[in-house]
């Protein structure tokens, strides 16, 4: 009796295939039940692909709770990564003030980031020692300092 053999390709998968499978289902989740984590788990999905407008959009819809600090931290990152910080600037200043260890401080880092951007360099630099009070991300000590 001849041994049976799956082909060549048994196990493989490209690349991207199951963000694209994870995708699908929660878009269909979300048209049929429209839960906010959803939405949440379907932006952190766009935001490992780099793609900060596509996150954005997802969260369009729950952005009416103003007190929602990660719909508010999605669409700040997403401005600021689009070089639109001035509309991301009060976002992430209600996220930080409301939490400042938000996503492990990498709301923090962003409206260091931001604030640097739009001229608030004594800001940026207070922002990014609190950061550093809190957290050691090369990130913050590196930027904290203009490496």
């Amino acid at each position: 009796m001849a041994e049976r053999r799956g082909n060549a390709t048994t196990g493989f998968e490209l690349p991207g295939a199951a963000d694209r499978r994870q995708i699908s289902r929660l878009k269909a989740e979300i048209h049929h039940l429209d839960k906010p984590h959803m939405h949440l788990q379907l932006a952190d999905i766009y935001f490992s692909q780099g793609k900060l407008e596509e996150r954005r959009r997802v969260t369009a819809r729950r952005m009416s709770g103003p007190k929602d600090e990660d719909i508010r931290a999605i669409w700040a990152i997403a401005w600021h990564g689009a070089t639109r910080r001035r509309r991301a600037l009060p976002l992430l200043e209600g996220v930080f003030a409301q939490n400042p260890k938000h996503d492990y401080g990498y709301t923090s880092m962003t409206l260091a980031e931001t604030l640097a951007a739009t001229g608030q360099i004594d800001w940026a630099i207070a922002t990014w020692r609190q950061v550093l009070a809190l957290y050691s991300y090369p990130r913050a000590r590196c930027s904290s300092r203009s490496c």
